[in-house]
């Protein structure tokens, strides 16, 4: 003979709505914890942006630096090619031998392709009329000719730019108009 058990289904009925709460509770942990990952995530992410803000902020103050150094530190030595070459440049106006001539030349030629190599150059000008970015007026002479004035009558000394910034002016002279 069977015995029927009366608590049998209502046992059955809380088993089944613990595991449904257990799976609830497992699915909340489990979403809670998604959650959580995302927000780590997200800072993480945060994190690695700024951090890589901050060295390529580092990277372009260092290549700064080492720009600014290497320019101090070059720009003496191509000041004094200058000089040379300006030295070079006034023996060519005086009496001397046709070697020496072609070796003032030639020395002067070289010392132009040095100073092109280390992105210096020769100021040359297609105007007239003085530029005052880039050339300097070392003496004036009077016109009466108001179209001539600010022309350029003389180059006195070549000026020079080094990374299109003017190192050295060119020196000329300038006509003025006078009423």
């Amino acid at each position: 003979m069977m015995i029927e058990n009366d608590d049998a289904p209502q046992e059955e009925n809380i088993n089944k709505e613990e595991n449904v709460k257990k799976e609830d509770l497992s699915l909340e942990q489990i979403s809670k914890n998604i959650e959580q990952l995302n927000d780590l995530f997200v800072a993480k992410i945060k994190s690695d942006c700024n951090q890589r803000e901050a060295f390529e902020k580092l990277y372009v103050e260092m290549k700064l630096y080492k720009d600014n150094f290497l320019r101090s530190a070059t720009k003496p030595i191509i000041l004094d090619i200058i000089l040379l070459f300006d030295h070079t440049k006034k023996q060519l106006k005086k009496e001397i031998s046709e070697e020496m001539r072609n070796f003032a030349i030639h020395t002067l030629e070289e010392l132009e392709e040095i100073l092109y190599r280390r992105d210096v150059e020769i100021i040359s000008t297609t105007s007239d009329k003085l530029d005052k970015k880039i050339q300097r007026a070392i003496k004036v002479m009077p016109t009466s000719d108001q179209q001539k004035d600010q022309d350029i009558v003389e180059i006195i000394r070549d000026g020079f730019m080094w990374e299109g910034i003017v190192l050295r002016p060119q020196e000329v002279v300038i006509l003025k108009y006078n009423c």
